[in-house]
């Protein structure tokens, strides 16, 4: 019963090779526009190519092919990844009702709300950082006070 269960193990081990290394995977692009915030990208997908391998198969060309699909999966995946992040990220910088812009505008009109300044261009900055500080006299006069009464 063992023997059998072994031979059928590696019967099936034999077929998902076959098949596995009948495959490569690699990664494919399509033009994404997206018309709102005028933006092009690319959208990347994962494909699988069918690999040609008649002839005489032994266990090292099975090995060898095998690996081949496996790394063309593991490099094509991660290639599709990082390209669907990187458009991702570019949607989210560029397009006005990203996620991302709403919480910047959000966390901005609050700011300016607050009676804050937002620096926009480093000529703005480097304005502000050259502006003279004003320091209101009547606030001195609180802390003075606040000394004076043991705070």
């Amino acid at each position: 019963m063992f023997l059998k269960l072994k031979c059928i193990a590696i019967c099936l081990v034999l077929i998902l090779t076959l098949n596995l290394a009948a495959c490569l995977f690699v990664p494919e692009t399509t033009a994404n526009k997206n018309n709102d915030c005028q933006l092009v990208t690319k959208k990347w997908s994962l494909e699988f190519k069918k690999a040609d391998i008649s002839g005489r198969v032994d266990g090292e060309l099975l090995v060898a092919v095998g690996a081949v699909a496996v790394g063309s999966l593991v490099v094509s995946g991660s290639v599709v990844v990082v390209g669907n992040t990187i458009h991702w990220l570019e949607q989210q910088g560029l397009c006005d009702d990203s996620i991302t812009q709403k919480t910047v505008d959000g966390f901005v009109s609050g700011l300016k709300s607050a009676g804050g300044y937002v620096v926009s261009t480093s000529e703005e900055l480097l304005d502000w950082l050259n502006s003279p500080l004003s320091i209101d006299t009547d606030d001195n006069a609180d802390i003075d006070d606040d000394e004076n009464n043991g705070f």
